[in-house]
Order: structure tokens, then C-alpha cells, then sequence
């Protein structure tokens, strides 16, 4: 009796690092077929996003216009989101000479306060912002790059998650 829970024990275990290892070749083998696999990848990822909302749907309505009617949810709640950003990238693109004056009063304020308490002239400041400008424009590029990955990574993972813990 007990070797049997042990096996069942280690067959969990098992299963487990089979899902994990399935979910690892299945991104290796999308990140090599890129044009191929990624636009099936994220068709099944909406699609089983969307199958609960469909079951729900199947209950009252037949079968066809469950489907649609998630679809076209799922269009509406992207193009929401869509519409919001690009809402609010033209209201900042709006406001971006009001910054760009206030940038440049602050800027000037600052120099002002560098020249009075470390008596450093103006084109002495502008001449280090310079050379420091050029080494860490690279630093900020690449940090960059590499936190949105790292953002996209936690949202493909934590999708997972969810798909493989509540389905």
C-alpha cells in the first residue's frame, strides 16, 4: 500500500516536469518558427482565453452564436484597450510643448544653481552632460530592451499560469 502512494507521489511529480518541460519546447520551438508559430500560438492562447466565456454563452444561446458573440466581445474589449492608449498617447503628444517648456525652464534653473554653488559656467556643464551622454545612452537602450522582454516574459508566464492552474 505505501509503495503505491509513493508512485503515485512521484508520478505527480513527474507529470508535472513533463507540463513544464511540453510548456519549454513549445516556446523554443515558437521562438525558431517565428511566422508560422507565433500567430497559432497566440489563435489557441485566445482561444482557450475565450472558452469559458463560449460555455457560458453555449448554455443560452446555440452553439454558432456563442462563438461569434465571444469573438466579437474579444474584439471590442482589445479595441478598448487599443482606443485608451491611443487616447492618451495623443493627449500626451497634446501636452508635450507644455513639457518641453517646463523641461527647459527646470533646465535652466538647475544650471543656474550649479553655477552658483560649484562655479561651473554653463558650457562646462553642457561639455560633461555631453561625454556622459554618449557612454550611458547604450546602458539605457539595452536596459530598456531588456525589461520589456522581461515584462513580456512575466505575462506569458503568468497567462500560463492561470490556463494551467483554474483550466
Amino acid at each position: 500500500m505505501i509503495k503505491n502512494k509513493k508512485y503515485a507521489k512521484r508520478a505527480f511529480y513527474g507529470r508535472i516536469a513533463l507540463m513544464l518541460q511540453d510548456v519549454m519546447l513549445s516556446l523554443h520551438i515558437i521562438k525558431l518558427g517565428k511566422v508560422l508559430h507565433r500567430p497559432i500560438f497566440y489563435a489557441l492562447l485566445i482561444a482557450i482565453l475565450l472558452y469559458p466565456l463560449t460555455r457560458f454563452f453555449e448554455r443560452r444561446l446555440n452553439r454558432n452564436l456563442a462563438a461569434i458573440l465571444s469573438v466579437l466581445l474579444f474584439i471590442i474589449f482589445v479595441g478598448s484597450i487599443v482606443f485608451f492608449f491611443t487616447k492618451e498617447l495623443f493627449l500626451f503628444v497634446k501636452d508635450l510643448p507644455k513639457a518641453q517648456t517646463k523641461f527647459l525652464l527646470i533646465v535652466q534653473n538647475l544650471q543656474d544653481w550649479v553655477t552658483l554653488k560649484f562655479n561651473v559656467d554653463a558650457t562646462q556643464q553642457m561639455d560633461y552632460l555631453r561625454k556622459s551622454a554618449g557612454s550611458l545612452s547604450s546602458g539605457v537602450i539595452s536596459s530598456v530592451g531588456t525589461t520589456f522582454i522581461s515584462v513580456i516574459e512575466f505575462v506569458v508566464l503568468f497567462i500560463f499560469f492561470l490556463i494551467f492552474t483554474y483550466f
